[in-house]
């Protein structure tokens, strides 16, 4: 009897699961356990769908209560001065929430539950969804028809959570480039255009960058550079007080199947950055189950 199709398609995520589970152990042992900086990145919450990077609200605010109890959670704004103030034998690692790409449900669902919990978090827009209101279509949403790809905030949604406190806005270029593949001049009209987009909409000089697919290359970070005082990759790593590089920040990719009791041992696990990335060296490439 032939196996379904849906039994067929899980197979890869379950060995992710499995292959992720049994490097734990490992990283436990070999972990950094001095004070460092932990960045989460997250994408879509509360959206009701099945994939990876669409968490469960009810997860989500699990996950909120146990950070916020484990870390000292700040803004990015306030990261680098955080850092610098950190006693060098603290005992409490810094935090950071960080959110990609704008979806909807940051107003209806994220929001709500960042006041509840008294936490900051960032959001990295990619302002022709917005202008346009223009359905997310990269990634794996392109197989989806129009009707029922996610909706994105607008720019009344994103002022009002500009205006609440909780969230520091950053930018995420104009059309979502990847910037692995692209030319510096395609890369400086991408920044220039949502710069202008961010000031015109929202009065913001945006301080805060993140490479869309956590990924871009040295040319890319020449330019980012340019424009922005800090700018995220994808990296899955503690970052040590002493090598907090803010052109450079690597984040840590939050998914549904990490569940709550994976999450908080994952965490625990994280490899901290031992060196430098004085090479200039950008992350090329993710799953998109990783990152959309």
């Amino acid at each position: 009897m032939a196996r379904s199709s849906g039994v067929t398609a899980r197979r890869p995520l379950r060995r992710r699961q499995i292959s992720r589970w049994a490097r734990v152990p490992l990283q436990l042992l070999t972990r950094d356990r001095r004070p460092g900086v932990t960045i989460l990145m997250y994408h879509r919450v509360g959206g009701g769908t099945s994939r990876q990077l669409d968490l469960p609200a009810e997860l989500f605010a699990r996950q909120l209560d146990y950070l916020r109890r484990r870390y000292r959670i700040v803004s990015l704004d306030d990261l680098l001065d955080a850092a610098r103030e950190q006693p060098a034998n603290g005992t409490r690692d810094l935090l950071v929430l960080t959110f990609d790409d704008g979806y909807a449900e940051m107003y209806s669902v994220v929001l709500p539950l960042l006041r509840r919990f008294n936490v900051p978090a960032a959001l990295y827009l990619p302002t022709a969804y917005i202008e346009e209101q223009r359905p997310i279509d990269w990634g794996r949403y392109q197989e989806l028809p129009a009707a029922l790809r996610p909706r994105p905030l607008t720019w009344a949604q994103v002022r009002e959570l500009q205006a609440s406190g909780f969230f520091t806005i950053g930018a995420h270029t104009h059309t979502h480039l990847n910037l692995t593949a692209a030319t510096l001049e395609e890369i400086e009209r991408e920044i220039r255009q949502s710069n202008a987009l961010l000031l015109e909409r929202l009065g913001l000089r945006v301080r805060h960058f993140a490479y869309p697919y956590g990924r871009g290359s040295t040319g890319a970070r020449e330019v980012v550079a340019r424009f922005y005082e800090t700018a995220t990759v994808q990296g899955f790593l503690k970052i040590a007080f002493a090598r907090l590089d803010p052109t450079h920040l690597p984040r840590v990719p939050v998914s549904t199947s990490d569940g709550f009791w994976f999450f908080r041992l994952r965490l625990s696990a994280l490899p901290s950055r031992s060196r430098r990335h004085g090479n200039g060296n950008m992350p090329t490439g993710s799953s998109e189950e990783d990152h959309e």
